[in-house]
């Protein structure tokens, strides 16, 4: 997830809650939970999520699960590049209390196979950057992730696109619905494009009311 600057200087607090309400949805255990929150150096974020009431421990879903989580986790806390935000009393544990790492875009761009890692369960990462540029070096030196999200805003129209990914949801079995949510028969077909678009204003093709053709 990446905060542009003027999201996070203006909805700093909606952001955190929504961030910490996605990354421990089933205790951290959806396919499409944020690991990683990108956010400006100077926004309020960060400070917020250290405030924040995490929630209750929560199981794991099977033991080799619990043990991998446990395993990153500890590795993540221990590195010299990444210090704790916020954590509950038993982040080790079973179950698991959530865990809110932070650090550096510079450390994560010099040792990113050491950070830039999946935690599968109650953890994530803040990342702070100084520099807009430092968002699109980012963005370039990753791989490909299942969702990523842009909380930015049209400086003219102050528009906002305001959704978390735990709010795309993939099902076993289709299922049709009015809800802005990734069903299966769709899922496979987006999978074919480079990109799709939810929530996000744009030429008439983009918009699900248009009759314009693609």
């Amino acid at each position: 997830m990446f905060v542009t600057r003027e999201a996070g200087a203006t909805r700093a607090e909606q952001i955190a809650e929504q961030f910490l309400a996605s990354m421990t949805l089933g205790s951290g255990q959806f396919c499409t939970k944020p690991g990683v929150l990108v956010v400006p150096e100077q926004s309020a974020i960060s400070d917020t999520l250290r405030r924040l009431t995490l929630p209750p421990p929560a199981i794991l879903l099977n033991d080799r699960i619990q043990h991998g989580y446990t395993d990153v986790l500890e590795e993540l806390m221990t590195h010299p590049e990444v210090r704790v935000l916020a954590r509950g009393d038993a982040p080790l544990s079973d179950p698991p209390s959530p865990t809110i790492l932070a650090t550096s875009i510079d450390a994560v761009l010099e040792k990113r196979d050491e950070l830039f890692r999946e935690c599968f369960g109650p953890t994530a990462l803040v990342v702070s950057y100084q520099h807009d540029a430092q968002l699109l070096d980012l963005a370039r030196a990753i791989d490909g992730q299942l969702t990523a999200t842009v909380f930015g805003a049209l400086i003219p129209m102050r528009t906002w696109f305001p959704f978390t990914p735990s709010t795309v949801t993939v099902t076993s079995s289709p299922m049709t619905t009015d809800s802005p949510t990734l069903r299966v028969k769709i899922s496979i077909l987006r999978a074919l494009r480079r990109a799709s678009f939810l929530w996000l204003p744009g030429p008439p093709r983009l918009r699900q009311d248009s009759d314009a053709e693609p």
